[in-house]
């Protein structure tokens, strides 16, 4: 803390109820007590959470269902093909695939 004082919400009443008032003071004096500084804490679980949503995000971005539509999202966009137009872009992908590009030497 480095001599600055510094206050914790533990929620807003009633949507807190006191027990669980209670058990955050427990929670957060613990770590006081361990030498935690509460705010370094929860700045660093806030950037878990952000790179953990980040992950999710990038794990969804392809998707297949269970009918062979694939679903996919660049950015904000997103782009849903049907189980025929999926079967297509396979067949055009497995087609290029196998094409080996030509190298031709820089002059």
């Amino acid at each position: 803390m480095k001599g600055k004082q510094s206050t914790i919400s533990y929620g807003v009443f009633p949507a807190v109820s006191i027990e669980k008032a209670r058990e955050r003071w427990d929670t957060f004096r613990a770590l006081l007590l361990d030498g935690i500084d509460l705010s370094e804490n929860a700045k660093a679980k806030k950037t878990e959470r952000r790179d953990e949503e980040a992950r999710q995000t990038a794990a969804t971005r392809f998707m297949l269902d269970n009918d062979g539509a694939l679903f996919f999202r660049l950015g904000n966009r997103r782009l849903t093909l049907s189980p025929a137009e999926t079967a297509e872009l396979r067949t055009f992908l497995d087609a290029t695939r196998a094409v080996t590009p030509k190298v031709t030497p820089c002059p």
